[in-house]
């Protein structure tokens, strides 16, 4: 669905990602890891073409996404940034409905077929009671189903997301994911999406990318990613791992911060 060919960015000629190389599949839902200023976010607005590479090619189904048309990549692709904003006096119809702009030309206005689909977007995420509140008067996890109807109004095949659940409390943070899972499951929608939380990403995500320093560290599903070595080597914690009771997929507890003295001794205990 989405592949990368060595995506490097530059800012003031200091490198931000270098020769990045990812291939994601249809269906899959995918979470790229790594500590603040790894480049994660970079890498997401490259591979939606809110930004340009320095070097290499990002492809969305077979094509550079760089030179598709702009309504043709919004038709296939939608992307939800950390920080998204709306007028103050739009209702939550409004704002889904702002999903249908891409399959629209600008004379043309809503016929039934918008409207049935602003109505799946709304039904799907649950928003039927709030549909004609204003989206500033909603709480935070509200909020956040609202952009992610809105982005499903758009009928991709791909949905972007940065940081979805930063900011939520942890019930909202839930909702959120199960409603991302539920998507993926029932409308085989590919998701991509940074994620600060480990056992989130493990436990939500078919594979995982870790990036540390602008490049890529390593990749696989969960529970080859969430390893001991991992986490001392990139996040310089100790942890223990455990297998969560549910879906068997790997769970860390962090331990303590590695001192720089500590690296060697836990070297030769780490399997």
């Amino acid at each position: 669905m989405i592949s990368a060919k060595g995506l490097s960015v530059a800012y003031d000629k200091k490198n931000v990602v270098s020769n990045f190389t990812m291939d994601i599949k249809e269906g899959e839902i995918v979470s790229i890891i790594g500590p603040n200023g790894s480049g994660k976010s970079t890498l997401l607005k490259v591979i939606s073409r809110l930004m340009n590479a320095s070097n290499g090619v990002t492809y969305l189904e077979g094509n550079d996404v760089h030179r598709l048309p702009t309504k043709e990549v919004a038709k296939k692709l939608a992307i939800l940034g950390q920080h998204n904003h709306s007028p103050s006096d739009c209702t939550v119809r409004d704002l889904v409905a702002y999903g249908r702009v891409p399959h629209k030309q600008w004379y043309e206005f809503s016929n039934y077929d918008d409207n049935s689909i602003v109505d799946w977007a709304i039904s799907v995420t649950g928003l039927q009671e709030f549909e004609h509140r204003c989206v500033t008067t909603l709480s935070g996890g509200e909020r956040q189903r609202a952009w992610v109807a809105m982005a499903l109004a758009q009928k991709t095949k791909v949905l972007i997301l940065d940081e979805p659940t930063t900011y939520l409390d942890v019930s909202h943070q839930l909702e959120v994911m199960e409603l991302l899972k539920k998507i993926n499951e029932e409308y085989k929608m590919t998701i991509i999406m940074v994620l600060h939380d480990l056992n989130q990403a493990s436990k939500y995500s078919d594979r995982m990318y870790v990036i540390n320093k602008g490049k890529l560290v390593m990749q696989g599903c969960p529970s080859e990613v969430i390893t001991k070595k991992m986490l001392r080597d990139v996040y310089k914690i100790d942890a223990h791992i455990s297998a969560d009771q549910v879906s068997g997929k790997p769970l860390f507890f962090p331990l303590g911060l590695l001192k720089n003295k500590d690296t060697k001794e836990m070297k030769s205990k780490i399997v």
